[in-house]
C-alpha cells in the first residue's frame, strides 16, 4: 500500500477536526505529511483568487449569511466568520504557508477564474503544483496559457470511453481524477498506456482503498489523510 498516494481533500478535515478548506486543515495536512493537498478556489469580485468550495457562503458561514463569492469583495469575504471560528484563507497564502513542501491540486471552480489563479501562481517561486476543473475547456485554456502547469481532467460523469481518451489527448493531461463509480478496467488500462497518474475522489474507507491501490489506481483524495494512512499501514 506504499505506493498509494493520499491526497488531502480541502486540507485534512472533518469530524472533531478543522473545517474544509481552512488554515488549520491545510496546517493538519502538512503535519500528517500527506503525498499532496487538494483546495478548491473561487475568485472574489474584485479578482481575488478565494480558497473555498462552494458558490456561496451559507454552508459553512457561522451564521449562515449567503453570500455569493463571485458578487462580494474580497475584503469582506475574508472577513466572514466560518463555522468553528474560521475565515477562509486567500490561494495566496497556501501557497505561501506550504512553500513547495508538497504538491497542490488547485481546483478551479468556475473557468472564470483561471486568469487570477494563473496570475497568483506566477508571482511565486516554482512549486509543485496539479491544476484541475471540472471545466475540461478551462484546462484546455490552461494549456495554452500555462503550459508548464499539469492539467487534470476532473470528471464525475463519463460519456464512454472514446470521451475519457479524447479529452486526455485534448488536455494533455497528467491525470485523470474521477469519481469513484466511474473507474473500470478498461479506463484504468487506457490512462497507464498513456502514463496518466488515476487520483480517485473522494475515498474514506481504507477496503476501498486497498481495493483501488491493487486495480492500479495511482492515488485518492481524502477527507482525513493521516487517519487513512495510518489504517493502511496498520492492516
Amino acid at each position: 500500500m506504499s505506493g498509494l498516494k493520499l491526497w488531502a481533500h480541502r486540507g485534512s478535515h472533518g469530524a472533531g477536526g478543522p473545517l474544509e478548506n481552512t488554515r488549520p486543515a491545510f496546517e493538519r495536512a502538512l503535519a500528517e505529511a500527506a503525498d499532496g493537498i487538494e483546495l478548491d478556489v473561487h475568485v472574489s469580485a474584485d479578482g481575488v483568487p478565494l480558497v473555498f468550495h462552494d458558490e456561496t457562503t451559507g454552508r459553512l458561514a457561522a451564521g449562515g449569511e449567503d453570500l455569493v463569492l463571485a458578487d462580494e469583495p474580497a475584503d469582506r469575504l475574508l472577513a466572514l466568520p466560518l463555522r468553528g471560528g474560521e475565515t477562509m484563507p486567500t490561494l495566496a497564502w497556501v501557497l505561501d504557508r506550504v512553500a513547495g513542501a508538497m504538491p497542490i491540486n488547485v481546483e478551479i471552480k468556475d473557468a472564470s477564474a483561471l486568469d487570477a489563479v494563473l496570475a497568483t501562481l506566477r508571482a511565486r517561486p516554482p512549486a509543485p503544483i496539479l491544476l484541475s476543473s471540472f471545466s475540461a475547456d478551462a484546462m484546455a485554456a490552461a494549456r495554452v496559457r500555462a503550459p508548464e502547469l499539469p492539467r487534470a481532467y476532473l470528471v464525475e460523469t463519463l460519456a464512454d470511453d472514446a470521451t475519457l481518451a479524447a479529452e486526455l489527448d485534448r488536455l494533455d493531461a497528467a491525470a485523470w481524477h474521477p469519481h469513484m463509480g466511474l473507474l473500470t478496467p478498461a479506463r484504468i488500462a487506457l490512462c497507464r498506456a498513456r502514463g496518466v497518474a488515476i487520483h480517485v475522489w473522494t475515498v474514506n474507507d481504507p477496503a476501498q482503498a486497498r481495493a483501488l491501490a491493487t486495480a492500479g489506481v495511482t492515488g485518492v483524495f481524502a477527507d482525513r489523510a493521516g487517519a487513512l494512512r495510518a489504517a493502511l499501514q496498520g492492516a
